[in-house]
């Protein structure tokens, strides 16, 4: 690590993210933003999990349609509640 330094910040764990459908389901993200309201970082498990578990699927199962790939990784996280909020 070259650098290191101390900043104050505000954690946002209530911002939302998604528009409800398979490929963006709703749920909750961690922001990470300064106090000029400008976005430092944010967390967004699904996201990239969802990124993950695609390119695992793409790579192994190629003749599965894109469209299937994203219905069961949607139900997988309905079914186990996984960073999504109703």
């Amino acid at each position: 690590m070259d650098q290191a330094y101390v900043k104050k910040v505000i954690i946002c764990t209530k911002a939302r993210r998604g528009n409800g459908t398979k490929r963006s389901p709703t749920r909750i993200i961690t922001e990470i933003i300064d106090f000029k309201g400008n976005l430092i970082a944010e967390s967004d498990h699904y996201s990239t999990n969802v990124e993950t578990i695609k390119s695992f699927m793409r790579h192994h199962f190629k003749d599965i349609p894109e469209e299937e790939i994203d219905d069961a990784i949607y139900s997988y996280f309905i079914e186990t509640n996984n960073d999504l909020s109703n």
